[in-house]
């Protein structure tokens, strides 16, 4: 346990408006110590949560105190009631929370170059796009897409090392969704007004506007265009998701689109060989006996795969958005880019070779809910 020193320089660190509570907060740790004391054998453990006693402390009086009022704190740190409740749910917190967690088995450590290669490379892409988005150099939509999926690479990479494949798996599918749709952008630029109006549809139809007038006024605009279209009311959903790709440039070359996503956005961005992993993620997500009795190594390594696929194109592309507004956005980034890439298309390659050794056996395995690409 700390000492009376010690916890005044741990107490500073916090950055209370008020010193006059420090003695009461002094208080309430050391009874809390004192449950720990007696509740966990292992001293030694407990002497390394002291900071975690602390922040906890901190924040359930902030919750309890949300102006930080010095009279209201001092309410507080002098009812009994209040205390007694206050000391246990920090306890137990630091028990169950930092102590005694409960973990899942995860299959892959976070410093494994498979995790760290592409957490490195999404760090240095999403610093990239802060910088644009400083300069005002691209379009804010597109570069919060690009924003938006490297966040979720990295949010696969916290599930992967948590242990929590089959959630990183449907993580994937969402990427998956971003990546059709930034494909489809990029390539027909002019399309990002058209997409632009459907969010503005899509408000419309939740709602959301102030001016009710106004809202009807893009509905009545949806109605009509969708009657270009010949459309019925039952597809406006549909249409405003979707009906932005009616204006993509070589629409003509898509003679069998609909408004779905697989016959839609994945069929005009040419990434429907992954229909049938969007399918399995599909059936993940929506907590069929695929989520329940999932097998763990094949779908870290379906992830893996599919999320370094991925992640390659949309460097691709990013890389070009980069080398297309800024020569100075780019210094820096060819010879991170030149490292990195080559090192992660050797994991790709690796990863790839593993994962099909297991869809080959699955026909052996039951638990691998895997079928060939058509």
């Amino acid at each position: 346990m700390l000492t009376k020193s010690q916890f005044h320089q741990l107490y500073q660190a916090l950055n209370f408006n008020h010193e006059e509570l420090e003695d009461s907060f002094f208080l309430v740790y050391h009874k809390i110590n004192e449950i720990l004391l007696k509740t966990i054998s292992n001293q030694t453990r407990i002497l390394l949560e002291q900071q975690s006693i602390l922040e906890y402390l901190k924040d359930e009086y902030l919750y309890l105190n949300p102006s930080d009022s010095l009279e209201e704190g001092k309410k507080i740190l002098t009812n009994p009631l209040i205390l007694t409740q206050l000391t246990k749910t920090v306890s137990d917190k630091v028990i169950f929370c930092s102590i005694t967690p409960y973990h899942p088995i995860s299959l892959i450590e976070e410093t494994s170059p498979i995790i760290s290669t592409i957490e490195l490379f999404s760090n240095f892409i999403l610093n990239r796009i802060d910088n644009l988005r400083k300069h005002n150099l691209v379009d804010n939509m597109l570069l919060s897409m690009f924003s938006k999926l490297f966040l979720l690479f990295k949010s696969i990479n916290y599930l992967l090392t948590q242990g929590f494949e089959t959630e990183a798996f449907s993580t994937w599918r969402t990427i998956h969704e971003l990546e059709c749709i930034i494909t489809i952008l990029r390539n027909d630029p002019n399309l990002l007004n058209v997409y632009r109006r459907h969010i503005v549809y899509n408000n419309a139809f939740r709602n959301t506007f102030e001016d009710k007038d106004e809202q009807q006024k893009v509905i009545d605009e949806v109605k009509e265009n969708m009657r270009l279209h010949d459309l019925k009311s039952k597809d406006m959903k549909k249409y405003i998701e979707y009906g932005f790709l009616y204006s993509y440039k070589d629409i003509d070359k898509y003679p069998n689109i609909k408004l779905n996503f697989r016959n839609g956005l994945e069929y005009i961005s040419n990434l429907n060989m992954y229909s049938n992993d969007y399918e399995l993620s599909s059936e993940v997500a929506h907590s069929s006996p695929l989520l329940i009795f999932s097998n763990k190594a094949f779908f870290k390594q379906l992830t893996i795969v599919r999320s370094y696929e991925t992640f390659f194109r949309m460097e691709e592309s990013f890389y070009t958005l980069l080398n297309e507004v800024s020569h100075d956005e780019n210094k820096g980034y060819e010879s991170m880019r030149t490292i990195y890439l080559k090192l992660g298309m050797n994991i790709l390659a690796r990863e790839r070779d593993i994962l099909n050794k297991m869809i080959a056996q699955s026909s052996k395995n039951t638990s691998i809910p895997y079928k060939k690409k058509d």
